[in-house]
């Protein structure tokens, strides 16, 4: 069985997640170009995800920003039905 994994590669975050298992939470720190934090306050985080190849349903879920929330941090998760 695979195990769950996050890697970045450039702009993309490619996630290996197991199926019908929960995922995460997995936390991330936004910066700038000047890797200072980018201030996210008022922000709504979002992200969709799909079966790479697939042509099935989309995975939309939205992060959840830590305070404060002017160091640029979040976190989002996944249950083991949105991962099935």
């Amino acid at each position: 069985m695979a195990s769950n994994t996050v890697a970045v590669q450039g702009d993309n975050v490619d996630l290996t997640i197991t199926s019908g298992a929960d995922f995460g939470p997995v936390s991330a720190f936004l910066t700038d170009v000047d890797d200072d934090p980018v201030d996210l306050t008022g922000a709504t985080v979002t992200a969709v995800m799909q079966l790479v190849g697939s042509r099935g349903p989309v995975i939309a879920l939205t992060a959840v920003i830590a305070t404060p929330a002017t160091a640029g941090e979040l976190s989002f998760s996944l249950t083991a039905a949105q991962t099935a």
